[in-house]
């Protein structure tokens, strides 16, 4: 029988500033108060370099934008690799 390990990561929307250039992309904020700036990276980090794979990526919450449209400006991301013994 298979066992996984499962990762879940929130991601926040925001904007910050770098070498004078605005940035608006998903962050995750670790607990050691460490970021990971920008959802490319962070699909990277996991799949890509750390072996994982997508589980789900879940809109948890939104925001308006002009006219009738809206964000995501939280988002709920499931990862999952086998467990080695």
């Amino acid at each position: 029988m298979e066992k996984w390990e499962y990762r879940t990561l929130y991601l926040s929307l925001e904007t910050w500033q770098r070498d004078h250039e605005k940035y608006e992309d998903y962050v995750v904020t670790y607990n050691d108060g460490t970021r990971l700036e920008g959802l490319e990276m962070v699909m990277r980090r996991y799949l890509d370099d750390g072996g994982w794979d997508l589980v789900s990526i879940i809109p948890t919450g939104f925001r308006p934008l002009p006219g009738q449209s809206f964000i995501a400006d939280t988002l709920t991301a499931i990862f999952r690799r086998k467990f080695i013994l």
